[in-house]
């Protein structure tokens, strides 16, 4: 129990992965055991290292209980081995790094997307800048995949871990507000402050006892001002105003997206993409359910701009289908009407005709 104590967040992490569950679909899918083998994913300088204790993937396999998601990242790792330029050293992300999961995924999806269209010759960049080069003819586009989760993959992290300790538990911060949890080392006292009280059984049941008189129920404080865990009851008393306001709080949605439309243009040097033209920044803001209701709540929002950029297209794509961007809402582009290779890609969608039943649904 020492050990526990001291270290809950390695603790409950370690409790939660099925080992036996991660070597059977291993056992399964060939390219992921190929470029993810049982001996990396419990490496020890994965498992003993905060603030996961993980490996990314390894939490992935060993939790998640929908088959379907890794017969589609299957698919997704042979479909990048088999395009020019491959490196599996560089392009394979192995860390413990939970949000990484999200970025590595969408650069195998924008992968796929590109190479579903006919007469594109489509590489995986060798040199020093961005993440895939088109061709076709005569012409070129250079393509960085890009994911925004700043402070979200945090927090589903920590959701993902609750919800194993009870389903019933809820984690939410206000949307459109500043929501940014520690991004070093403090990390790791954070989430141990989280999980260290409900290395008591009692802890949980006695909170679930609370809320049947009083909803909702904090059941752990001074967390971050807008970062919020607690359980839910309908049937109950509603809670003080000033409690409601808190957890169900909003901001200005306009102010929202211009903060992360700057976060996307300081992208823009990232892979040197700012030096090769013409080029396409392609982001997928899945992680920001607030980037999503800001765009239903104000249809005329224009992408950000740059001197260096030109073209950029963000969406929210789940992780387990192909991309589409043929009547897609949650998408807004800018792109240089001059350039046909990008105007193709954004008219065309050959991935629609090519979806099958077994294509997954959210993991």
């Amino acid at each position: 129990m020492f050990d526990a104590v001291n270290y809950p967040t390695r603790y409950f992490v370690h409790k939660f992965i099925d080992r036996n569950k991660v070597e059977e679909r291993l056992g399964k899918y060939e390219y992921i055991k190929k470029y993810f083998p049982f001996s990396t994913l419990f490496d020890k300088k994965y498992t003993e290292k905060p603030p996961y204790y993980c490996h990314y993937l390894a939490w992935r396999l060993g939790l998640w209980k929908n088959e379907q998601f890794f017969e589609y990242f299957n698919h997704l790792l042979e479909n990048a081995e088999t395009m020019n330029g491959w490196d599996s050293k560089k392009r394979i992300q192995n860390e413990n790094e939970f949000g990484q999961f999200w970025s590595f995924v969408w650069e195998l999806q924008v992968a796929e997307f590109l190479t579903s269209f006919p007469n594109m010759q489509i590489n995986w960049n060798i040199r020093n800048g961005p993440d895939l080069h088109i061709q076709k003819n005569s012409e070129e586009l250079f393509v960085e995949c890009k994911t925004i989760h700043k402070s979200f993959g945090l927090e589903k992290f920590i959701e993902e871990v609750l919800n194993q300790i009870d389903t019933a538990i809820c984690v939410s911060h206000g949307i459109f507000m500043r929501f940014s949890l520690n991004q070093d080392n403090r990390r790791i006292n954070l989430f141990d402050s989280i999980f260290k009280p409900f290395l008591d059984p009692a802890f949980i049941e006695n909170k679930k006892t609370e809320v049947q008189k009083i909803s909702p129920l904090i059941i752990v404080e001074n967390i971050h001002p807008n970062f919020f865990i607690y359980l839910e009851n309908s049937d109950a008393e509603p809670a003080s105003y000033e409690l409601l306001s808190k957890i169900y709080s909003a901001s200005d949605p306009i102010k929202y997206t211009d903060v992360i439309y700057n976060e996307i243009i300081n992208k823009v040097k990232e892979n040197n993409l700012e030096s090769y033209h013409p080029n396409l920044l392609f982001v997928n803001l899945v992680l920001s359910t607030d980037w999503q209701l800001a765009c239903g709540w104000n249809n005329q929002h224009k992408p950000p701009q740059s001197p260096n950029l030109d073209n950029i297209i963000l969406t929210a794509c789940s992780i387990d289908k192909p991309i589409n961007l043929i009547n897609n809402k949650r998408i807004i582009e800018s792109i240089n009407c001059e350039d046909r290779i990008i105007q193709e890609l954004v008219t065309m969608n050959p991935l629609c005709k090519l979806l099958s039943p077994r294509r997954p649904a959210s993991p």
